[in-house]
């Protein structure tokens, strides 16, 4: 109660608040003391730019939102073999090949049932044996697509920036393509969730759509998930 942090904060995202304790509670050096002046004074002025940076944050991202974010990138792997999304992709073209056969008068409807059938027997014992895996990787992953866009948008606008100081050149390089990684992960994350719409539900059930996208979206967590903690503590900061 009272104390010199809960003075000076006025953050408003959990990254920026650790960041703040961290400096509050290890003493700079005097060169890094000059270089974090020199970043509030290239800022001061930019009225417009924290404005901006304020609605962006506010948009869609709640509070929840950062910690589910920052927490995603450092759960243990959920792990897939090598081999399986390209055999959910060859059963998938496969029944999609079956409908649009069929649909062209190349092959008989009968024919095109009992193919079908024994592709989805083939589906479905494939979508069984990998569902835990499935779920634990969905239930890891909190955020619908559009929480993932005021982060990507922030990103963004600080890419585009032209900063004078050598601090904020700094965070600027760290989050070099931060943007375009998450537009990525965004897209994944909306491929998947069309699933759940009831008009597409029954097109892309004998796709084994969520499957597919859910060992995507887990694949990219594994590839570029400590970027994104790492994009950030640079926020943070």
């Amino acid at each position: 109660d009272g104390s010199l942090f809960e003075l000076l904060c006025d953050v408003q995202t959990p990254a920026g608040r650790d960041a703040l304790a961290q400096w509050l509670q290890t003493p700079a050096s005097p060169e890094e003391v000059t270089a974090r002046q020199e970043a509030v004074r290239a800022l001061r002025d930019r009225t417009d730019l924290r404005e901006r940076l304020a609605l962006l944050r506010d948009a869609n991202a709640s509070e929840y939102s950062w910690n589910s974010l920052r927490k995603w990138p450092t759960l243990s792997p959920v792990e897939f073999s090598d081999l399986t999304p390209w055999l959910a992709l060859l059963l998938s073209l496969g029944m999609a090949g079956i409908a649009v056969w069929a649909w062209l008068g190349n092959l008989e409807v009968g024919d095109a049932l009992r193919i079908a059938a024994i592709l989805g027997v083939v589906e479905g014992a494939l979508a069984l044996s990998l569902r835990s895996q499935v779920l634990l990787v969905l239930e890891n992953l909190h955020l619908p697509s559009h929480r993932l866009e005021s982060l990507r948008q922030i990103c963004l606008l600080l890419e585009q920036e032209r900063p004078k100081c050598a601090r904020l050149r700094e965070i600027q390089h760290k989050l070099h393509d931060a943007a375009r990684q998450i537009s990525t992960l965004q897209r994944l994350v909306r491929l998947r969730e069309m699933r759940d719409n009831e008009y597409s539900f029954w097109f892309l059930f004998p796709l084994l759509w969520t499957t597919q996208w859910t060992i995507r979206i887990e694949r990219w967590r594994q590839t570029h998930g400590r970027e994104l903690l790492q994009y950030l503590e640079v926020l943070g900061e």
